[in-house]
């Protein structure tokens, strides 16, 4: 069992017991989102979905969940993810501490879903932690790692200045039992994340290839605003 699907277990028991309706129930409701074009960009193929719509996940609460012990929490996996897969040990002691804001939101997008499960890191490195799923088995069967593109924004900048921003690129690896799961960890920008109000973050741009191997950036929009209560993320 890989340590993302452990914790997703663990997840689906807490929801079992409030009696919230599981991911698959809430994605049934994403049926009718808006068309929207897409702008080109240099060397590579770029698609442009149509705008995602978010899900409140089943297992966050109107004020979000605290930080608290994690190995009470069984975020255990979440630390090893981060020491093995991304080398960030800094971020891994984080979350054993407790460090770990849990967010547990649905997008959906074309052939995308993805899950922003939770935020961990500190003041000056608030990291993102994001499941992403291709469900075309053809483009999953193709891609070892894909690459996220995700503004973090204050909701001004966001609406009024977007253009004059870059998003952050995280890479997602596949899932060692579920050949169509990425597990990815996206730098977040302190300036907004780290304020106690709200920002925005947007899951923009899927960095992939194609069956042949062409290398293709899909557009998206999987969207949320929130506000990062403070003591969630550790002191720098």
């Amino acid at each position: 069992m890989s340590m993302q699907t452990d914790y997703r277990e663990q997840v689906n028991r807490m929801c079992e017991q409030t009696e919230l309706p599981d991911g698959k129930e809430m994605l049934e409701m994403a049926k009718n989102y808006a068309a929207t074009g897409g702008a080109p960009m240099p060397r590579r193929k770029i698609r442009m979905f149509r705008k995602g719509i978010i899900i409140a996940a089943a297992c966050a609460t109107a004020a979000g969940l605290t930080a608290i012990g994690a190995g009470a929490a069984g975020y255990g996996p979440f630390a090893e993810l981060f020491r093995e897969k991304y080398q960030d040990d800094t971020t891994a002691d984080l979350i054993d501490q407790g460090y770990l804001y849990e967010i547990h939101q649905s997008f959906t997008d074309g052939i995308y879903r993805a899950d922003l499960i939770a935020v961990s890191g500190d003041l000056e490195n608030p990291k993102l932690i994001i499941d992403l799923y291709i469900d075309d088995p053809d483009i999953a069967a193709a891609n070892e790692t894909v690459n996220l593109g995700v503004y973090t924004l204050g909701v001004y900048q966001y609406e009024n200045e977007l253009d004059q921003y870059a998003w952050a690129d995280g890479t997602g690896y596949r899932d060692p039992e579920i050949p169509n799961l990425y597990h990815a960890s996206v730098q977040g920008a302190p300036a907004w994340m780290s304020r106690g109000e709200e920002c925005v973050i947007d899951i923009t741009a899927i960095y992939r290839n194609e069956p042949d191997g062409t290398p293709v950036i899909d557009r998206t929009h999987m969207e949320t605003r929130l506000t990062i209560p403070a003591g969630e993320l550790a002191d720098t």
